[in-house]
């Protein structure tokens, strides 16, 4: 007989995205990767309900610390 995957099991199956104590009620982790036009990659996690929400925070405070990324180019994904 096959086993029928829960939500949680079928979040990590998509791409990864945990349930995790690091996040607030509600979140779940998920992995991410920021590219520079540069050619600069660095990955990390963060916390949120869903990739587009956290990728878009991840991008604004990029941006507020370094405003010139704005014009030269920032592309985050997160999975």
């Amino acid at each position: 007989m096959k086993k029928i995957l829960n939500v949680s099991e079928m979040k990590q199956v998509r791409g990864g995205v945990v349930p995790s104590d690091y996040c607030n009620p509600g979140d779940v982790l998920f992995t991410c990767a920021t590219g520079y036009n540069s050619g600069f990659i660095t990955k990390g996690v963060a916390c949120g309900r869903n990739a587009s929400e956290v990728a878009a925070r991840i991008r604004e405070e990029r941006i507020w610390e370094s405003p010139n990324l704005e014009y030269e180019g920032i592309n985050v994904k997160c999975w």
